[in-house]
């Protein structure tokens, strides 16, 4: 694990701060997501709460709150929905927050305070709380999330934009968010590289954690972490700039797809030797060689997991893991998205 930087004192500070938060079909949690925020200490300038063109009563929610509510016809993805909404802040900070996402009463002062006593600092980002409940899926989700970011240094060059303050003039010089991401996946990724290129320098703050409110199973984990696997690979084409995150990011899961796909391929080959007993047997025996190196690949990950959630949590996780890994397989062998070069503008 990298050392952490030592940090400044944080105090509250009287600059004005434009919450955005980008919402689709966010009924479920806006709610709790807009009470945290308007408990907050010091209190925002304003929120600004972007309808993705929702279909439920997210606007409605908004509006009962005494939010500021950009109602957009159509989907069009977070990063276009964020875009929207810093155009219409007031604030000389900006504090971006999805509407799964709760902020502790103190989170957004401690995160202005962070870039007030570090003029140089652009942006910083807070990370996933332990979850304290949830759905098997959404647990194992958020702290796998949580475990990543753990591992990175403090100055690491990724936006976590779940919770991230920046400061306006830093966003709009960076060219904000790439608007061709229309899916909630690398569009952090995309702004850490743009932030990365215009030379503003970025912060996680490990010690400050805020809650994921997220509701997923084990299935519709593996076909989330399918979708944004493919979108980082969209992404790597477009922003030519993303190989250090990409690989930061994706040297386990890189691993991982390497012994998935040999598992699969010795899989097949022993169904298909069945006829010939010692081939098939060979095989299978060198499956089993495989799923060892797996499981010892992944025993960092997975002793983390039985510490914090108990070893029956971490055992279910190993099938979902391997799932995630066989989803990697199945990207890479299949025929590749279109992009277009990104110009760093919007």
């Amino acid at each position: 694990m990298t050392s952490r930087r030592q940090r400044p004192p944080v105090e509250h500070t009287a600059l004005p701060v434009s919450v955005v938060v980008p919402a689709y079909n966010a009924a479920r949690s806006l709610g709790c997501c807009l009470d945290a925020l308007l408990a907050s200490d010091p209190a925002p300038l304003e929120i600004i709460v972007v309808d993705d063109g929702s279909t439920d009563d997210t606007a409605a929610i908004a509006a009962a709150r005494g939010c500021r509510v950009e109602r957009l016809a159509q989907q069009g993805g977070p990063a276009r929905a964020r875009n929207r909404g810093v155009a219409l802040a007031r604030g000389e900070l900006l504090l971006m927050v999805d509407a799964d996402v709760v902020l502790q009463p103190g989170t957004l002062g401690a995160l202005v305070g962070l870039l007030t006593a570090s003029p140089e600092l652009a942006g910083v980002s807070a990370i996933y709380a332990i979850p304290r409940g949830g759905s098997f899926g959404s647990r194992y989700l958020t702290l796998k999330q949580r475990y990543f970011q753990l591992g990175l240094p403090a100055d690491a060059d990724t936006a976590y934009t779940a919770c991230f303050a920046t400061r306006r003039a830093c966003f709009e010089s960076s060219g904000g968010f790439d608007e061709a991401q229309q899916r909630a996946a690398a569009d952090d990724l995309v702004l850490g590289d743009r932030y990365r290129r215009a030379g503003l320098p970025m912060a996680i703050a490990h010690e400050h954690e805020v809650e994921h409110l997220e509701d997923k199973t084990a299935l519709t984990t593996m076909r989330y972490h399918y979708m944004h696997a493919r979108e980082w690979f969209v992404a790597s084409r477009r922003h030519r700039g993303l190989e250090g995150q990409m690989t930061a990011h994706s040297r386990r899961p890189m691993v991982n797809t390497l012994l998935a796909g040999g598992l699969l391929t010795g899989g097949v080959c022993s169904v298909a030797t069945l006829p010939i007993p010692p081939l098939s047997v060979g095989f299978a025996a060198g499956n089993a060689v495989l799923l060892a190196t797996f499981v010892a690949w992944n025993s960092a990950f997975l002793g983390w997991l039985a510490r914090t959630q108990g070893r029956r949590f971490a055992v279910a996780c190993l099938p979902v893991v391997l799932g995630e890994s066989v989803a990697n397989v199945a990207l890479i062998v299949g025929p590749p998205p279109a992009a277009s070069v990104d110009t760093g503008r919007r």
